[in-house]
């Protein structure tokens, strides 16, 4: 029987794992359909190859034909990183079988499981992202307290300034740079006679003609034209008779860095 009339069993199609007949000098010289499926390619593409190409490392393949070339009979059997056509590296359990009427093997070969070195890495990264996970908990948990913390501070400033809003003798009315009203205390609602939930967001553009706000809004806007032409940013008290009652009104900017970016604030 000749090297090229010899062939693979025909059970050996009908297995998953790989199957091939190798001379003793590693050629390959059939190839099943299991082979292909785990290698990534044609049995025919197989069959013109040496099995050394099929071994990861050249020195592992080589110590492996030494080993070979030392049993005329019987089995031998190992494992193996083998790479495949994509290029990937994987573990595959050897089985050299001697091949009755040829001077070769019968090599059975399929992956192994996953071994002990690579349980213990998914072990080892599970514990990383477990780690990772409780700092990432931790850092949420800090920046919570320091929020609550911060919005903790934030109302009790708020509580402190409408304590003194509510106990000043003076009435104090806030302007928004769009001339809305932002801001006032109860002395300035009685004085102004101002609503204290309505007035909010109202423009002073749109009071009506004679009441004492609008009164108020008038002084603003020529304290405003006072800043576009001359560059002063205050004046003194000023005096403004509105329904028969005199009211002294002094203005000033609220400046960036203040509570109120580039308002006006005025004392009544």
């Amino acid at each position: 029987m000749t090297e090229e009339t010899i062939h693979l069993p025909s059970w050996s199609q009908s297995v998953r794992e790989a199957v091939l007949l190798v001379d003793r000098g590693g050629r390959i010289l059939d190839a099943n359909t299991g082979a292909g499926r785990i290698l990534g390619c044609d049995p025919e593409e197989l069959a013109r190859m040496n099995l050394r190409d099929l071994i990861h490392l050249p020195e592992v393949a080589n110590e492996l034909f030494v080993d070979l070339a030392q049993i005329t009979s019987g089995d031998f059997t190992g494992v193996l990183d083998v790479r495949n056509f994509a290029k990937q590296d994987f573990p595959c359990e050897f089985n050299f079988h001697s091949h009755p009427g040829h001077d070769g093997w019968l090599l059975i070969a399929r992956p192994t499981i996953e071994n002990e070195d690579q349980a213990e890495r998914l072990v080892l990264r599970a514990l990383q992202l477990t780690s990772q996970m409780c700092s990432v908990e931790a850092k949420v948990h800090e920046l919570s307290a320091e929020l609550l913390d911060k919005t903790l501070q934030l109302a009790e400033e708020k509580n402190k300034t409408l304590a003194v809003l509510t106990s000043m003798g003076e009435g104090l009315v806030v302007v928004g740079p769009e001339g809305e009203i932002v801001q006032t205390n109860q002395a300035a609602c009685r004085v102004l006679d101002l609503d204290s939930e309505s007035i909010l967001g109202t423009s002073l553009k749109d009071q009506p003609a004679g009441t004492k706000i609008a009164a108020v809004g008038q002084v603003i806007d020529n304290l405003r034209s006072s800043v576009l032409e001359n560059g002063e940013e205050s004046s003194g008290p000023t005096r403004i008779e509105v329904q028969e009652k005199v009211f002294e009104l002094s203005i000033a900017p609220i400046h960036e860095g203040q509570s109120l970016s580039e308002s006006e604030g005025g004392v009544v």
